[in-house]
């Protein structure tokens, strides 16, 4: 379908270069091309418009929107731009046509391309988009907290001496690597593996976990598997999945267990929880 476009316009333009058509001829046919064209995209942006969307179409057009009215807008400009110049000099020599046409036209596509380096959403939308998605289900279960949840015990004042100075660094590694573990969740890390993972102590690690978190590390794996469960649901992994593949696909031995901490940690049961998550 959107090749249609340029290979009508390819048959054209070689007619237009091998038969001798009057200048009357040559604007008319532009005239229908133009207009077809237009109307087109017109119908795309239509159809796409009332479509049905998932929560990712919804998002994303959030991100598109403005760009797409400037882009039809522009389209509407250039098409009442080229055809008022074409039949306005019909009878001139077509460089002056292409002259004048050019001129029109270039301020537009230089505020297109202002507004794009104005506007690096555009560029990269998709990529902000899908950080966004990862970002919402990391933040959906809060799990650290900046400040000591109690006082420390005596037997654990050595350790926070030794931790004191990578404090902030050890909790933002710990946070990275739930946002990279939402993207490749290959399997669940042991604490062992965590330390290896993040290049600081098993004694570090259980110390945050034990004064700044609201979770054990027992109880933190199941949330990184609830976390996983919410990344996917919000990217339409449940379009062409059972919950049960889900369950699965995260790590739970079972339905009931899936299904208790699903609901232990976002306050709703998981069907319960897409429907709410499935209204615009």
């Amino acid at each position: 379908m959107l090749l249609l476009p340029f290979g009508v316009a390819t048959i054209i333009v070689l007619a237009l270069y091998t038969v001798d058509f009057s200048r009357d001829v040559k604007q008319i046919v532009y005239l229908i091309y133009s207009s077809t064209y237009v109307l087109l995209i017109l119908k795309m942006n239509r159809n796409y418009v009332f479509a049905k969307k998932t929560i990712l179409d919804l998002k994303h057009i959030k991100y598109i929107k403005s760009w797409v009215f400037i882009m039809l807008g522009m389209l509407l400009v250039v098409y009442v731009f080229s055809n008022y110049i074409f039949s306005t000099y019909i009878y001139d020599i077509d460089t002056i046509v292409l002259k004048n046409f050019y001129i029109s036209t270039s301020a537009l596509w230089f505020l297109i391309a202002l507004y794009i380096l104005m506007n690096p959403i555009i560029l990269y939308g998709e990529q902000l988009l899908h950080n966004e998605l990862i970002t919402k289900s990391i933040n959906e279960i809060e799990v650290w907290n900046k400040n000591k949840l109690k006082a420390i015990d005596k037997s654990d004042k050595k350790v926070e001496k030794k931790i004191a100075p990578s404090l902030n660094t050890l909790q933002s590694a710990l946070i990275q690597n739930e946002l990279n573990l939402m993207l490749n969740f290959k399997k669940v890390p042991t604490l062992k593996e965590l330390s290896f993972e993040l290049g600081y102590p098993q004694s570090h690690i259980k110390f945050l976990f034990k004064y700044y978190s609201y979770y054990s590390f027992g109880e933190y794996v199941n949330v990184l598997k609830i976390k996983y469960a919410l990344h996917l649901i919000h990217t339409q992994y449940l379009q062409n999945h059972t919950i049960d593949s889900l369950s699965t696909k995260c790590f739970f031995t079972n339905r009931s267990t899936f299904f208790k901490n699903f609901k232990k940690l976002t306050g709703s049961s998981p069907s319960n929880y897409i429907i709410k998550h499935s209204q615009p």
